[in-house]
């Protein structure tokens, strides 16, 4: 059970007094990854990343090591133009990593999060449909400048939202959304 928390500003930019508060409601679900974290913010308009005084997408991630409890597992995870952080587990990563290596993907980690970033990167969100599993996650696909939320078919890892007219913000509990609302 990790802890997801993202932030997307549709007009203009985030400053650094967000990037902060970002990171402390991240770092209100410590309990639900105790093993990590990890942040990470983006000027999408610019291709500017890791930047904390001007952004305005920024991702978070409280780390509960179950299959990789390598470094290498770490998120938010970034992979070419994509970028994942993920709430839950993909049983059938192992087949879906299989099939995926026959159609020419390779692999840097053991981890079901780089499995469904290549199935992104493969079949886009048609891709999602063939995991079985628990999950919530967001990736940001740079190339085509959208951020893709998926949670799996009995909502068993919830993903809460919030949006106006300025922002977009997801988290995995509702206490995390609160404070901006």
């Amino acid at each position: 059970m990790c802890g997801i928390f993202g932030a997307l500003r549709l007009k203009g930019n985030f400053n650094e007094e967000n990037w902060h508060q970002f990171k402390n409601l991240t770092d209100m679900v410590e309990y639900r990854g105790p093993d990590g974290s990890g942040y990470y913010s983006a000027d999408d308009r610019s291709g500017s990343e890791h930047i904390k005084d001007s952004f305005n997408l920024f991702y978070g991630h409280r780390r509960l090591s179950i299959i990789d409890l390598s470094s290498q597992g770490k998120q938010p995870m970034s992979k070419g133009d994509l970028v994942i952080t993920f709430n839950g587990e993909i049983y059938n990563y192992l087949e879906l990593r299989s099939e995926l290596k026959a159609l020419g993907c390779t692999f840097e980690t053991v981890t079901d999060t780089e499995v469904i970033l290549k199935l992104y990167e493969k079949f886009g969100a048609n891709g999602f449909a063939k995991m079985n599993g628990m999950w919530a996650f967001a990736i940001y696909d740079k190339t085509n400048h959208k951020v893709v939320l998926s949670r799996d078919r009995f909502s068993e890892k919830p993903i809460f939202y919030y949006q106006d007219s300025e922002d977009f913000y997801f988290s995995s509990e509702i206490k995390q959304l609160l404070p901006l609302v």
